[in-house]
């Protein structure tokens, strides 16, 4: 009896045995498969972000392609890539541009593996004036002055300063100052610190990273000119490079599409004025300093894109309580100010801007739009993933 109960025993040990492994090879089999399908996930999902990564490097190069192509106009062939392999990745690129006369969008497409993703986006041309004041220091609003933009809208005028966080710059808005818009502070900008009593102002808020000012550069046709020397008291004035520019008793008048490479600097004496005419436009490339005596100044139909000064060095621009001054000022390395009760429509683009007390500066909400490729820049806009 107790022989036959111990081979019962016996078997039942071997069952329960065979049955544990049977168990465990099940276990370990959907372990495997678990850790397979995982790590099958796993690769799918690098695989999709490193597709996307790849579409969005690709976009950028497009952007990127698109903008070597200013100034100047775009014609067809537009850039275009296929199956481009990323630098130290398996993942590759494509990219199409398409579109004529400033509408222009871009689809890229990245693939890694057998994973592919697209991104589409249109191109908008970013108007170098997209701020009615923008600085790399210090901008400074004095008392009772003003900076506003009736045509604005629903998008806020903007002053700001785009200087780097090892600077002190900032904006100052002095006692009874208004600006109808919002305000960018350099990083570390304290709005208590830099708000007088009694000032005005929309948002306020600071730059997260600086701001990207590049240096305007001559045209080819004017940086080789023959220079003509230094020019006073002329009454009209052709397309070309001086040496210095100087109005006196007599006014300069501007007709057509006038444009001067000053390689030294410009002085307009009291009440002296630079008239430019309806349907004409005068570009100023300027090396040195421009300053303008009491009550001078220029004068158009009202039209800040028929006046564009470039200051290509750190000399000074000087408008000294003349009427009005309609035009854009574009000079990173420049100082520009604005004496009292000067009224001001267009754009400027400093190192350091002054604004006196009384001044009045007007922005025209028109520049943000521009078709001058100038310093424009292409940037992406309706971004999709298709």
């Amino acid at each position: 009896m107790s022989g036959k109960l111990s081979q019962n025993r016996s078997g039942f040990i071997s069952l329960m045995a065979f049955v544990t492994a049977v168990i465990m090879f099940i276990v370990g089999l959907g372990l495997l498969s678990l850790g397979f399908n995982r790590r099958i996930f796993s690769m799918r999902a690098n695989q999709q972000i490193a597709a996307r990564c790849a579409a969005d490097y690709g976009l950028t190069k497009a952007v990127y392609a698109m903008n070597l192509l200013l100034p100047g106009s775009i014609t067809p062939p537009l850039p275009t890539k296929t199956g481009v392999q990323i630098s130290g990745s398996n993942s590759t690129y494509s990219y199409t541009v398409t579109g004529s006369n400033g509408n222009y969008s871009v689809q890229s497409t990245g693939t890694s593996g057998s994973i592919t993703k697209t991104v589409l986006c249109d191109l908008r041309l970013k108007s170098a004036f997209e701020y009615a004041v923008l600085t790399k220091n210090n901008l400074n609003i004095g008392s009772c002055s003003k900076v506003e933009c009736p045509g604005c809208g629903n998008i806020p005028l903007k002053i700001g300063t785009t200087n780097n966080p090892n600077s002190k710059a900032q904006i100052t808005l002095k006692p009874n100052s208004e600006v109808d818009g919002d305000i960018l502070l350099g990083q570390g900008g304290i709005p208590s610190l830099v708000i007088g009593p009694g000032a005005t102002y929309g948002n306020i808020y600071a730059v997260a990273t600086d701001y990207d000012l590049p240096m305007p550069t001559v045209p080819s046709y004017l940086s080789s000119a023959i220079n003509q020397g230094s020019k006073t008291d002329l009454t009209t004035i052709t397309t070309g490079q001086y040496t210095d520019l100087t109005v006196k008793k007599k006014n300069l008048t501007i007709t057509g599409d006038v444009e001067l490479y000053i390689t030294g600097s410009i002085t307009l004496s009291n009440s002296a004025k630079i008239i430019i005419n309806p349907n004409s436009k005068l570009t100023i490339y300027l090396a040195g300093s421009l300053d303008g005596k009491n009550g001078a100044g220029f004068s158009n139909s009202g039209d800040p894109t028929q006046l564009a000064i470039y200051g290509l060095g750190s000399g000074s621009i000087n408008l000294k309580n003349s009427d009005e001054f309609h035009g854009t000022i574009y000079a990173p390395n420049a100082d520009v100010e604005i004496d009292n009760g000067v009224r001001v429509y267009g754009s400027v683009i400093a190192n350091d801007y002054q604004q006196d007390n009384s001044a009045i500066f007007t922005y025209d909400a028109n520049l943000r739009e521009t078709t001058d490729v100038n310093l424009a820049r292409f940037v992406p806009t309706h971004w999709q993933e298709l």
